[in-house]
């Protein structure tokens, strides 16, 4: 079939696993997942990232690899850097390039709505900027009509996200959402303080230095949809879709990391759901999806999407899933495998895409 790579961190971590099978470390098991893609009939090989050395010989190799949410996101930078020269040099990534980027980082993420084609998964608008003084420094500003959602491009689970009711509030969330704290910083060595106090130097001489950036945190402002009192979770792996309903935290509008949920087992409440997420699946082709979609009466929104690295823990607890048979939704019951369900997810989608990447991808 193909031939195949699987890149894991150096700690052997490749997807994030709640029911994990390799010891201390939360990630699906690497081993189970080799084993079964060469049942299938693939040639597979795994690596570190730190391990490669020739990249042109994977020319033409599907390449499966980790994403991580460190702190500062500096591993990631450096698996970017990996799999761009990667890809630089033939290889299949999957997912996309671009898919990866939008993980932890909802900057992309939101360009990437505004590339999609269907304007139902555009009822949320959102702008990115780098910090809070680009902010102030861009003069064609969207209107905004409050409240407006701020949110770090990194996070999840809700963290940082909040709610201006107005101007001055929006000022003093994005002051302290895109700040880079002390701790940040190496302290030992007082970068921290040397760098606040050069830019302070020039400024006050009246001439900031144009080529240095003081340090920030990029965010997103974006319309609030009110009377949202859940979402959902759905998680996509090839035809399979597992829906989670998630009530609101008490006494707010997030319902991400509320620990307040359901499985609805109800087609009726939840065709409209999955004929809104199968129609998203049209616009961006990946092996998996973790959609977050709202519901106003009628409407359907599209909070958040993610393409890698998302929590499995709708699939790994739910007792059922749903199929589309090509006319309607069927609910089938029984509990999922993650290392299976992640496997023929890749498979399905090598044998749709091979043809586009048809390059001596056939396994030797």
């Amino acid at each position: 079939m193909a031939n195949i790579l699987i890149l894991t961190t150096y700690r052997g971590f490749l997807m994030s696993s709640l029911k994990n099978r390799t010891g201390t470390t939360k990630t699906i098991c690497v081993d189970d997942v080799i084993k079964m893609l060469a049942r299938l009939g693939h040639c597979v090989e795994c690596k570190y990232f730190e391990e490669l050395i020739d990249l042109k010989q994977y020319a033409h190799h599907y390449v499966i690899y980790a994403s991580t949410e460190d702190a500062g996101l500096m591993y990631k930078d450096y698996i970017e850097d990996t799999i761009l020269l990667l890809k630089s040099s033939g290889a299949v990534l999957i997912p996309e390039f671009e898919l990866f980027r939008a993980h932890h980082n909802k900057a992309i993420m939101e360009g990437l709505r505004r590339l999609l084609h269907n304007d139902s998964f555009k009822t949320i608008t959102s702008y990115a900027y780098a910090s809070k003084d680009s902010y102030f420094a861009a003069k064609d500003k969207p209107p905004m009509t409050f409240p407006v959602v701020v949110k770090p491009s990194a996070g999840a689970g809700s963290s940082g996200v909040k709610l201006a009711y107005d101007e001055k509030s929006l000022v003093k969330i994005i002051s302290r959402i895109s700040r880079v704290l002390h701790w940040e910083y190496n302290i030992l060595y007082g970068y921290w303080l040397i760098e606040r106090l050069w830019a302070l130097y020039w400024k006050l001489r009246g001439r900031p230095n144009e080529y240095f950036m003081p340090r920030a945190k990029k965010f997103i402002i974006q319309n609030f949809i009110p009377d949202l009192k859940f979402d959902y979770k759905v998680l996509v792996f090839d035809k399979k879709y597992y829906v989670l309903k998630r009530e609101n935290r008490d006494n707010d509008f997030r319902a991400s990391g509320s620990g307040k949920f359901i499985f609805p087992d109800s087609l009726k409440e939840v065709s409209g759901i999955l004929d809104y997420a199968r129609l998203f699946t049209t616009e961006i082709d990946s092996p998996f999806y973790s959609l977050d979609i709202g519901c106003d009466k009628s409407i359907y929104h599209l909070l958040e999407f993610q393409f890698m690295n998302f929590g499995p823990y709708t699939l790994q607890f739910s007792k059922w899933y749903f199929e589309h048979d090509g006319d309607k939704w069927q609910r089938i019951n029984g509990e999922s495998d993650l290392e299976t369900e992640y496997v023929n997810s890749i498979d399905a989608y090598i044998r749709r895409t091979q043809k586009n990447h048809s390059h001596g991808n056939a396994a030797v």
